[in-house]
């Protein structure tokens, strides 16, 4: 999940819309709030799975299940923004 924030918000992603001059592109803080809103869903959907694939090569525990439902619940809020 670390790797998210280099990803998206620090050094790969976010210089690049950044970078684009003139009127056609958003404002530089719509821009740093969707790097924002995008690592955040890599993050949570990067949570989602591994919690899938402990259940998966076991027997999920009451614990997994809301933690996974903890994580869908976040993703469907970051996904309505």
């Amino acid at each position: 999940m670390a790797v998210a924030n280099d990803v998206f918000y620090m050094d790969i992603i976010k210089p690049y819309p950044l970078s684009i001059p003139g009127e056609n592109r958003g404002s530089d803080e719509n821009i740093k709030n969707a790097c924002n809103i995008h690592r955040n869903i890599y993050t949570t959907l990067d949570a989602l799975t591994a919690i899938i694939r402990i259940m998966k090569n076991g027997i999920p525990q009451e614990l997994d299940c809301r933690e996974a439902e903890k994580h869908l619940g976040n993703l469907l809020k970051l996904w309505d923004d």
